[in-house]
């Protein structure tokens, strides 16, 4: 989620603020949100490597539709930008 906020240049105040949204929403408890944050934040960096982490999620054991649906619960103007790279990350 930081990677696709970050897309366009800064992440916003309603980014971040669905970020914390879903974390609500999953009932995370003080530790995995931040671990959440934490995964937020290495996203928005340069360096983080999109393709790989999405190829993980794309392995994950009986839960195929799981990248899928992370991807439509992001979807928008900036996941057309990085569509070839998760397309590429999963083959």
């Amino acid at each position: 989620m930081g990677y696709l906020a970050k897309a366009d240049g800064r992440v916003s105040e309603r980014e971040i603020a669905a970020a914390r949204g879903v974390m609500a929403d999953l009932r995370l408890n003080s530790q995995q949100v931040q671990a959440a944050i934490d995964y937020f934040t290495a996203g928005k960096h340069g360096n983080f490597d999109t393709a790989a982490e999405l190829a993980v999620y794309a392995r994950l054991p009986g839960r195929p539709e799981l990248l899928r649906v992370f991807l439509e619960i992001q979807s928008g103007p900036r996941l057309r930008a990085t569509t070839w790279k998760v397309r590429y990350a999963t083959c």
